[in-house]
């Protein structure tokens, strides 16, 4: 059986977002100003008001129903580009436990289809390291524990991200990635804070 899709912001059935919502959300979006060791950072929106509620509602209350769209967008945003290939920022061991996906690979996997290039999870999080989301400001400045999973498969890469506040882990993943061989680490996220 198939459910249409559903709003996750104003309930509205038919395209999630709806065309109203989502007009609200995209905007400013765009590009941001990127952290050390990432080129260009795509943002479709910002952490605030109806952006922090649809990326809770894909978060946390699995309303995946509009990551095509997200991911329809962030291609849309990237596209001048080419890449050699679209990865992603793993989630904590925890969170996956506890959401049973990853946000950052479903959008990573449907950029990736957009693009016509391979999604491919070159990053994972060592045993130790816990989610950004339960440390303190100043502790999230420091990065989570990731290692490269497997070797980058050409010098230009996309890297997924759900959220970035402060931006430390797309710098620790650039800088992962970096030392696998990536020369041009472009990064895409659904939501920043400003």
């Amino acid at each position: 059986m198939l459910y249409p899709e559903v709003c996750p912001l104003c309930s509205t059935c038919g395209v999630a977002p709806c065309q109203v919502c989502g007009s609200k959300v995209k905007a400013p979006g765009g590009v941001a100003s990127a952290p050390p060791g990432v080129d260009g950072l795509f943002s479709l929106t910002l952490y605030e008001d109806l952006g922090a509620q649809l990326v809770r509602a894909i978060k946390f209350q699995n309303r995946r129903d509009s990551l095509r769209w997200a991911a329809a967008e962030i291609a849309g945003q990237v596209g001048m580009f080419s890449f050699d290939v679209v990865t992603w920022v793993p989630s904590s061991k925890a969170s996956l436990r506890h959401r049973g996906f990853e946000p950052a690979s479903l959008v990573a996997d449907q950029v990736a289809r957009r693009l016509n290039v391979d999604s491919a999870g070159l990053l994972s999080r060592r045993r130790d390291d816990v989610g950004q989301r339960t440390k303190t400001r100043r502790d999230r400045l420091d990065g989570p524990a990731l290692r490269l999973r497997r070797s980058v498969p050409g010098p230009a890469v996309l890297l997924i991200d759900d959220v970035v506040t402060t931006g430390a882990t797309l710098t620790t993943a650039a800088g992962v990635l970096r030392d696998g061989g990536a020369r041009f680490i472009y990064a895409g996220c659904l939501a920043r804070k400003t």
